[in-house]
């Protein structure tokens, strides 16, 4: 198998990952980009080697990548110090040893002979037991970057803002974690990420370390909020990811955010951003435990967080939109359909959205573009529920015709259909390893899905009303199911192991935590 197309295959891989092997291995494909690349330039494969470029490029943003794309052919390769220092030295990656054993089995598997030649030439991975030490260097050495980039700026106009070795933090071992993240994430804030995005990624990492195993034995926490005095009001509601943000939309156009942890923050205004004497002061000011946000015209249907909790959206009866999180301000609105909109979903990276409703379509867009990029039409009646698979390259939405169906999105093909309920869909879960499809329903029925193969794997029977949401729990066969009986269930993948009854809230949301604690919310009916 070519270089290129091995890797195509290793990314893929690699993105499908567990979540405790992910960013061990993703630290691979940095230093393989650049040889498979440099190799292809030294082939004299110049169209070969900007397309593989091209077709890659993005997942990276530092400045060595602006200096090999101004690489145009192999006599350049001679007078380039960024290429001799990769071509004379090895990348430094430190792993734990089940990852790097399960990296090596991959590529023994796939016989991807060019890459673990390159693995041995130009790659000294470092194996570790357990937590990584702090002292351990990673990439090309401290001396040979400095003397690079030295070079390099003789050579080429850019900056040096976006290097990461000019940015002076000390870090514990989880800091030092996030650090390989802030390069992922750069093209999705578009800025430099800020503190306070850094301190979100720490506390997700520690959230992750203590993260409980689920079994029949060890039965997860539950922590129920009721909303009271709202019953007939609250059209919907979503916990953030974190389990510390809660938001309800209500019938009278209203929007709140409610702090489940701590208080809201708000960035503060420019008059006094201009006083603080450096960026070290904190930039945000707090507005309490509660806050507003007014702007719809009709009744608030549906509301989704995004994963960085930077933003959040919602819809009504004919438009979406888009609210910041750090000014708690409109931001855009999206024109989606003349008809109610009842769903919505967010993708995992934070860049798409889609929107279902009453007009029996599902409206696919781009954060930054305010007119859809797909549209997808297979739904016989109105779209009542969304999701996006974890690799954010489909979406799954289920229809009050009583089916699920799922769409990729680069080709818009209809490639799973799932048959089972015999009343509307309600709610939908994908399992995080992204093979396992989950779907309540106003029959009161619970189903688990093989999404590989489209068949039914169970079908849970326990509500006596109407499923409004399920969630599985983190690397588990646990999962959870809430709805209009007052009850929210535990379930394995064959029975249930626990029952929890509120006294008078119907549950209508109900999310696992990163630390498997599950949070739920309701209106009391009083």
């Amino acid at each position: 198998m070519a270089a290129d197309q091995g890797y195509a295959k290793l990314k893929a891989w690699i993105e499908d990952s567990l979540d405790q092997f992910r960013n061990d291995l993703m630290n691979l494909l940095y230093p393989l980009f650049i040889h498979i690349y440099l190799d292809l330039l030294f082939a004299n494969d110049i169209k070969g080697a900007k397309d593989f470029f091209n077709a890659n490029k993005d997942d990276f943003h530092n400045q060595e990548i602006q200096v090999l794309e101004s690489i145009c052919t192999p006599q350049h390769l001679n007078e380039n110090p960024l290429v001799s220092a990769y071509r004379t030295n090895k990348y430094s990656i430190s792993m734990g040893k089940y990852a790097f054993d399960l990296f090596i089995n991959f590529l023994e598997r796939n016989q991807m002979t060019q890459i673990l030649v390159l693995v041995n030439q130009y790659l000294n991975i470092k194996v570790h037991q357990g937590i990584k030490k702090n002292e351990e260097i990673e990439g090309l050495t401290e001396k040979i970057n400095k003397n690079i980039m030295i070079e390099t700026n003789l050579y080429s106009s850019y900056t040096e803002e976006a290097i990461l070795k000019d940015e002076q933090y000390r870090y514990d071992h989880l800091e030092s974690f996030v650090l390989g993240l802030k390069n992922r994430n750069r093209e999705k804030e578009k800025v430099m990420p800020s503190s306070s995005f850094i301190k979100q990624e720490i506390e997700n990492l520690k959230d992750l370390c203590k993260r409980v195993t689920l079994n029949k034995n060890n039965l997860p926490s539950v922590c129920c909020y009721t909303v009271n005095n709202t019953f007939e009001r609250v059209c919907c509601a979503e916990i953030s990811k974190d389990l510390k943000l809660l938001a309800l939309g209500y019938s009278d156009s209203i929007l709140e955010i409610h702090a489940l942890e701590g208080t809201l923050k708000k960035l503060k205004n420019t008059a006094d951003l201009m006083k603080l004497k450096n960026l070290e002061e904190d930039l945000h000011e707090d507005i309490g435990k509660t806050i507003r946000l007014i702007g719809h015209t009709t009744c608030v249907l549906n509301v989704k967080f995004f994963n960085s909790k930077k933003y959040v959206l919602s819809c009504d009866m004919d438009r979406v939109y888009l609210w910041s999180l750090d000014l708690f301000c409109l931001i855009s609105t999206y024109k989606a359909c003349a008809f109610p909109i009842w769903s919505l979903a967010i993708s995992n990276d934070d860049l798409m959205f889609c929107s279902g409703g009453a007009d029996r379509t599902v409206s696919l867009f781009n954060i930054d573009s305010l007119s859809p990029e797909r549209l997808f039409t297979s739904a016989l009646s109105d779209v009542s529920s969304l999701i996006f698979h974890p690799n954010s390259q489909y979406v799954i939405f289920g229809s009050c015709d009583h089916r699920i169906r799922m769409h990729e999105i680069e080709s818009a093909e209809l490639v799973r259909v799932f048959i089972g309920h015999t009343d509307t869909i309600t709610a939908l879960a994908v399992s995080p390893d992204g093979k396992l499809l989950l779907s309540g329903s106003k029959d009161k029925t619970v189903i688990l899905w093989d999404i590989m193969t489209s068949k039914k794997i169970n079908v849970f029977r326990g509500h006596t009303k109407t499923v409004y949401s399920v969630s599985f729990c983190y690397f588990g066969n646990v999962f959870v199911s809430c709805g209009a009986d007052l009850s929210l269930r535990v379930w394995d993948f064959k029975n249930v192991l626990a029952v929890y009854h509120t006294k008078n809230t119907p549950l209508i949301d109900a999310k696992f935590g990163f630390r498997n604690i599950v949070s739920c919310v309701g209106p009391f009916q009083g």
